[in-house]
């Protein structure tokens, strides 16, 4: 299973801090091998730690919390090469899509205009 390790700003908040780097978004085929079975943890918006895995069939796990007293599960997809997920509860249930690229062992997500909005380091 592969881990990544995500910046403090949560990279699946309501609330993204755009960056203004851009990058070429990779392939879908390319973009869903890099989800696929991937674990990102790091601290939420609230100061929470989480950890949220995606799974290779489709599904979505997350806990949030100093004791992982937070918890949520849901779906994520590739549309075209958009990296895309939907939680039942989480962001009230609202589905949101990514770009996804990387550099070594960075994966980058791209708002629809190419920004970065948020980075991880694949481990």
């Amino acid at each position: 299973m592969k881990v990544i390790a995500i910046s403090a700003a949560a990279l699946l908040s309501a609330g993204l801090v755009a960056g203004t780097a851009e990058a070429q978004t990779l392939e879908a085929s390319a973009a869903q091998n890099v989800m696929s079975g991937a674990t990102i943890t790091g601290t939420n918006s609230f100061g929470n730690p989480y950890s949220v895995t995606f799974a290779a069939n489709g599904t979505v796990a997350g806990v949030a919390g100093l004791n992982d007293e937070f918890k949520d599960t849901g779906s994520w997809w590739m549309d075209e090469a958009k990296f895309c997920r939907q939680y039942s509860e989480w962001f009230e249930g609202k589905a949101a899509c990514f770009g996804v690229s990387t550099d070594g062992d960075v994966v980058r997500f791209h708002s629809a205009n190419g920004a970065v909005v948020d980075q991880a380091r694949l481990k």
